[in-house]
């Protein structure tokens, strides 16, 4: 494994003028320089999003470009595949975790997602995330695979925020 030097710790700013339009981004590290985002770029939290709503259609897969930010103005191909749907109550993985016990009235769909870098021809994506993914956008039973090693998570704590009212 190589070693490398600590990330150096920096904002990220990223501007749209509206959604699905170009970005264009900066951080504030020293000497960095000014990026863009194409236009049909995701961020995690809208990806998340955009897999609960295919996951409820019933479509399987998807290829979507992703920016989080973590690794200058890289970004990633995100393709994933959506199992199939499991019934409420029916996700043997958290039925045995007490933290999970409010997840049971909740469909819930297996998830793989591939990040590949988007810059080279890489045959292999950088990581792998595995996670069941509820209906109402938690997930669990995360594993993240970097090919020489694995993380696994087990949800610990889960608590659930009273919805504010729209007007």
């Amino acid at each position: 494994m190589r070693q490398r030097r600590p990330a150096r710790r920096s904002r990220v700013k990223v501007n749209r003028p509206a959604v699905g339009a170009e970005g264009s981004g900066e951080r504030s590290a020293a000497g960095a320089k000014p990026f863009t985002i194409p236009a049909e770029t995701f961020f995690p939290t809208q990806h998340q999003l955009k897999l609960m709503e295919m996951a409820e259609r019933g479509e399987t897969r998807d290829s979507s470009l992703i920016f989080d930010g973590s690794d200058e103005d890289k970004l990633y191909r995100a393709i994933t595949f959506i199992g199939t749907r499991k019934a409420p109550g029916s996700n043997s993985r958290d039925s045995g975790n007490p933290v999970a016990k409010e997840l049971g009235g909740l469909a819930s769909w297996p998830v793989s997602v591939s990040y590949y870098p988007v810059a080279g021809d890489a045959d292999t994506p950088d990581y792998q995330v595995s996670f069941d993914l509820y209906e109402n956008g938690v997930a669990t039973g995360l594993v993240m695979d970097y090919g020489q090693f694995a993380l696994a998570g087990t949800l610990s704590k889960l608590e659930a925020l009273k919805a504010e009212s729209c007007n």
